[in-house]
């Protein structure tokens, strides 16, 4: 099942599929990084920044893994995608692998208490955590930009009279 998501919404805070815990935390952890990357951007830069959710599937197997796509808008800049695979690996761990498109990979693993009540009681942590890596990739991506643009500032000393 795939859901689309409009800009700047919310994704259902409902699924189907009877409650898989790597989709509920994967639904909480970009409610988290829609709320808090645009915050930090905002605080930092003074930047318009958005996330959009493209896509988010349960995968049926025998490992609970939900896979997410999202893009990160800099309004007038740039769009960066991500890949993110949240899959439970034990009774009260789960992973997120973060994969920026043309840019780097990041694995968050977390391991709730054994009294959790769900496993979105990590979504806060591992959701800021998401935001801050993204953060990082759009300001090297921003950087990068900045640095093969014509209008880069000029180098060498012959220009510094």
């Amino acid at each position: 099942m795939t859901i689309f998501v409009p800009m700047q919404a919310r994704l259902p805070h409902r699924f189907s599929s009877s409650d898989a815990p790597s989709y509920q935390l994967a639904t909480s952890l970009y409610n988290v990084v829609e709320s808090v990357l645009p915050t930090e951007c905002d605080e930092r830069y003074d930047a318009s920044v958005f996330c959009q959710c493209l896509a988010l599937d349960h995968v049926e197997a025998t490992q609970d893994t939900s896979v997410m796509r999202l893009c990160v808008h800099c309004r007038g800049l740039t769009n960066m995608c991500a890949h993110i695979k949240v899959e439970k690996t034990g009774k009260h761990a789960f992973d997120a692998l973060c994969t920026v498109q043309d840019g780097s990979s990041h694995r968050f693993s977390y391991c709730l208490p054994a009294r959790a009540v769900s496993s979105t009681s990590c979504a806060p942590y591992l959701g800021r955590d998401l935001a801050t890596f993204l953060r990082t990739e759009l300001e090297n991506r921003l950087g990068r930009l900045l640095l093969q643009s014509p209008a880069r500032p000029p180098t060498g000393a012959s220009s510094l009279v």
